[in-house]
């Protein structure tokens, strides 16, 4: 049953929107390579921040910027939600 859900859900995205099976594959081994980037990313930087300001700081500066992105992430949607409500095109 679940082969068949797939399949059906497979040849839905396929029809609209002319995606292939590699696109679609090439598409998430490229995210997956991203967030593997973003996370040794993401331990440098403490590390670095560990080196110059100590331990505990680093992580709060380290919270502090994942907030800033959630801050400026929810903006964004919010933005977007009240463009699309009004009817206008996305920018």
């Amino acid at each position: 049953m679940f082969r068949t859900v797939t399949r059906e859900f497979t040849l839905f995205v396929q029809a609209r929107s002319g995606l292939s099976t590699s696109a679609v594959v090439s598409a998430i081994v490229i995210v997956i390579a991203m967030l593997a980037a973003f996370a040794f990313l993401c331990v440098a930087a403490y590390a670095w921040l560990a080196v110059q300001f100590g331990t505990v700081f680093a992580g709060l500066i380290m919270a502090g910027i994942f907030v800033v992105i959630a801050i400026i992430a929810a903006i964004v949607c919010a933005s977007a939600r009240d463009d699309r409500d009004r009817g206008d095109a996305p920018t």
